[in-house]
């Protein structure tokens, strides 16, 4: 593969981060597209004699520029797999380039974490978490949460004449399988609601924890007076700030009159005591908050969900949100059918040229392609698309369809999702293309983080799951994990995932009723499967041997299929 390949400027739209228009840019590496550009699109589409467009969308966490220490992304050669394929079908390719807006994102938040989250904030968020649930504070929650969790388990229909016992889960098999803890297939087990005993008892199994007890007195430090040198303090101030803050404050503030109201529990010492009870409410919410994920069907596995509820209660996920709230921002805004200043969004100009193009030329045939954010993108350009020609003069464009919308891993939550469903009479068929829940939860968003490989094998076993199971658990709200993401097998699946929201009904009814089609990611070395047999599927549209989100764009196999389907 050329390391010089660049996509030519008469194939990519690149729109602004921090507004979506189309303007121009003093920063010679980012090349922003003008609303001239995008007529001499138009015009060499028209010169190269193709009847087939597709306009490609790439996902988020991409910049333009190379601020991630990566090639910008229009200069990155693994845009030639997918660009290639695509010419050799005969499409004429149009690449939509667009910001995350990251560095400009995270100002407001610089202060809090310091210089080093500008340069690299992916790097970054994986730094403090991977620091964290290293502690021992975590370890030892993961040690007897798991098991309360676990003990609330029961068979459906647990009460009838022969109905199976759950086995008995020992903290020795918990500590040994912490990347899957959950044994039982989710359509066969429901759990009890989580209560405040359930509370109580996981706090009363940190306090008679003895070497827990130590570890709070070592950081409260002699005395119980402020936080001492201890190996986990600086990734606990980095990347648990305002529960570290929390801790300073109790211990502090314990002393005269309000240390002799205190009744010591024997052997753990004063200042443990005061720590654990005042830092009671945080753990008490993360039993509960894990707990009821259980109860709802909307847990990520025991080890992943105590990890986002974790990250969640300590603030950490902000971070995410932030970033993913950004972009969710960018794509919404590249659609706005004003003004600035007589500069037009991107997304908008766009597909007002397309309709004036689709007058003139009614043979054409337009396809979309997503890749993980990118979906979100092709919801918003649906909807618009629904209303701008509807608009036109024309009855061939009034009553134009998409002949494809695909979707590679998609990131879109099934919200933003319903800009396309409510407007589904805009395309043709529908397509995903997606990871099996066995790869998903196995797909891990910290494997290979630390380089060491004892390091990574705990990271990957507290968080197994993929960069969109991090999305729906911890950067999609900040007071709920498992949002539906459309890319994640467990949210297509009714007997996983059986949400009252009528939304969740919705959306599933829809794909089932259109119908989607849906193509799972294949592990050729456990598939088996031969060069013929996946040439055969590749060239019906119908094949993937991606086995990483970051992999949709650029598999060859997936590339292929995604052209043939053209």
């Amino acid at each position: 593969m050329s390391a010089e390949f660049a996509l030519p400027k008469l194939n990519r739209i690149h729109i602004a981060w921090e507004d979506a228009l189309l303007k121009p840019t003093s920063e010679t590496d980012l090349e922003f597209t003008l609303p001239a550009d995008v007529d001499r699109i138009f015009e060499a589409l028209e010169a190269s004699g193709k009847n087939k467009v597709a306009l490609y969308v790439h996902g988020g966490l991409v910049s333009g520029e190379s601020e991630f220490g990566k090639l910008p992304f229009h200069k990155n050669p693994e845009n030639k797999i997918l660009f290639d394929a695509l010419n050799e079908k005969m499409v004429y390719p149009i690449y939509f380039v667009w910001e995350t807006g990251v560095k400009e994102s995270l100002k407001s938040v610089a202060k809090d974490w310091g210089d080093e989250l500008a340069e690299e904030p992916i790097l970054f968020l994986k730094e403090r978490m991977a620091g964290v649930i290293q502690t021992f504070l975590f370890k030892r929650i993961l040690k007897y949460l798991p098991k309360i969790v676990t003990n609330k388990a029961r068979i459906v229909g647990q009460g009838l004449t022969g109905s199976p016992e759950l086995p008995e889960i020992q903290e020795a098999e918990i500590e040994k399988n912490k990347d899957h803890l959950s044994f039982y297939e989710p359509a066969s087990v429901h759990y009890d609601d989580f209560d405040e005993q359930d509370q109580q008892a996981f706090l009363e199994k940190l306090s008679d924890d003895q070497e827990f007890m130590d570890y709070l007195r070592e950081l409260g430090g002699a005395g119980g007076m402020g936080l001492a040198p201890h190996p986990d303090i600086e990734a606990l101030n980095a990347g648990a700030g305002e529960l570290m803050g929390m801790i300073r404050e109790d211990v502090e503030g314990v002393t005269g009159t309000a240390q002799a109201s205190l009744v010591e529990r024997p052997g753990t010492g004063l200042v443990g005591v005061v720590v654990l009870e005042k830092i009671g409410k945080f753990l008490g919410q993360l039993a509960l908050a894990v707990g009821m994920r259980f109860a709802k069907k909307e847990n990520h596995g025991v080890a992943a969900t105590i990890t986002e509820e974790f990250l969640r209660l300590v603030k950490l996920n902000r971070l995410g949100i932030l970033i993913w709230e950004q972009m969710k921002q960018n794509a919404r805004e590249a659609y706005l059918s004003n003004s600035v200043n007589g500069i037009p969004h991107g997304g908008y100009y766009l597909l007002q040229k397309l309709a004036e193009y689709l007058e003139a030329h009614p043979e054409t045939e337009v396809s979309l392609i997503g890749h993980s954010a990118g979906s979100i993108h092709l919801s918003h350009l649906v909807a618009t698309a629904d209303t701008l020609f509807g608009q036109s003069s024309s009855e061939f464009v009034r009553n134009f369809k998409f002949n494809n919308l695909i979707f590679l891993a998609p990131a879109v939550n099934f919200e933003t999702f319903q800009d396309a469903v409510n407007h589904k009479q805009r395309f043709k068929r529908f397509h995903i293309f997606t990871m099996r829940e066995s790869d998903e939860l196995h797909a891990s968003l910290l494997a290979g983080f630390s380089k060491k490989e004892k390091v990574d094998e705990f990271l990957r076993a507290v968080y197994p799951c993929s960069l969109l199971y991090a999305v729906s658990g911890l950067a999609e709200a900040k007071d709920k994990g498992d949002v539906p993401i459309l890319g994640l097998a467990r949210h297509l699946d009714r007997t996983i995932y059986h949400g009252s929201d009528i939304l969740v009904r919705n959306t599933q009814g829809s794909i089932e009723a259109w119908p989607a089609m849906i193509n799972w990611s294949h592990n050729l070395v456990l598939h088996g499967m031969q060069d013929d047999e996946i040439e055969k599927q590749a060239a019906a549209g119908r094949f993937s041997a991606s086995l990483r989100h970051g992999d949709f764009d650029n598999e060859p196999w997936t590339a292929l299929s995604v052209a043939s389907l053209l």
